[in-house]
């Protein structure tokens, strides 16, 4: 992994025994082991020591949000600590389903980057992902041989221009003049990392450290691969290491099979490559 170093768990001494016990929390203490991350267990918010660069707090208690310093620590809300993954939507452990609340009010956290219905099927990665939004830094997505893909920024879009024009379904609509394009994509990135858990990422050569293409997953309306390089750095194997690497990512840390890519009729590179990757390829 890369900042996330500790999480601690901020739970009400009373809970600790279902906590522990239950299969969520053993799913959650093997994905941390995985990860190389360590755990702490605390029972009092005033006793909290951590690095701002590399913690994540998970708080039980919505009462205790007010003696945590959320401008300081990255805090994420945990509504039932033995809450089950049948109550999740669309398998998103950190997106609330109203209706299974019933009459019982939802928990409230004051100042919480993100609400956990349950420890069950929280990844690593979604955890590295939620401390660096805080931290305002570019989640890095995969790292290959010669890539690296993370979260795309402003200083990306000139960049990335040319290559948005390029793509057949942009994850956003694309406008001219520039100026509401830009609008369009700096709106895309603030937003849609956070509330999907993924989109489409820049691509950095690690070599020249040259943002070289955009790849990644997007709903229109089943979720799908998209992928572009740079002219210049076509031909290299590229989009295949990246492509490789983005499946991955969506097998091992979103739980998802991405079965199809959309491309343009006369763009028999992509058409190729999406064989290769044994992917659906939906024409346009």
């Amino acid at each position: 992994m890369g900042l996330l170093k500790t999480v601690f768990l901020l739970i009400d001494k009373n809970k600790q025994e279902p906590l522990l016990e239950s299969p969520a929390y053993r799913f959650f203490e093997r994905e941390l082991k995985a990860a190389g991350i360590s755990r702490q267990l605390l029972f009092d918010p005033e006793k909290l020591e951590a690095e701002r660069s590399s913690s994540l707090i998970i708080t039980t208690e919505c009462d205790w949000m007010d003696r945590l310093d959320t401008a300081a620590y990255c805090c994420l809300g945990l509504a039932d600590p033995g809450f089950s993954a049948d109550s999740l939507v669309n398998d998103d452990p950190f997106i609330l389903d109203v209706s299974v609340q019933g009459d019982m009010p939802l928990p409230s956290f004051p100042g919480a980057a993100a609400l956990l219905l349950s420890l069950q099927d929280v990844s690593a990665s979604y955890l590295e992902m939620q401390l660096c939004h805080f931290l305002g830094e570019p989640f890095v997505v995969a790292e290959t041989g010669h890539l690296i893909l993370r979260e795309s920024t402003p200083a990306d879009f000139n960049d990335l221009l040319p290559l948005i024009l390029e793509l057949p379904d942009p994850p956003f609509p694309v406008v001219e003049p520039d100026p509401r394009l830009k609008e369009a994509y700096l709106a895309y990135i603030e937003h849609a990392y956070q509330f999907f858990g993924y989109g489409v990422w820049t691509i950095v050569e690690r070599s020249s450290r040259q943002v070289i293409g955009w790849c990644g997953l997007y709903n229109d309306p089943e979720l799908h691969l998209g992928y572009v390089i740079h002219p210049d750095f076509r031909r290299r194997g590229y989009a295949l290491e990246a492509c490789q690497a983005i499946l991955r990512y969506a097998a091992q840390d979103l739980d998802t099979e991405i079965v199809f890519a959309r491309i343009r009729r006369e763009n028999t590179a992509s058409i190729h490559l999406a064989q290769q990757l044994g992917l659906d390829i939906l024409l346009v």
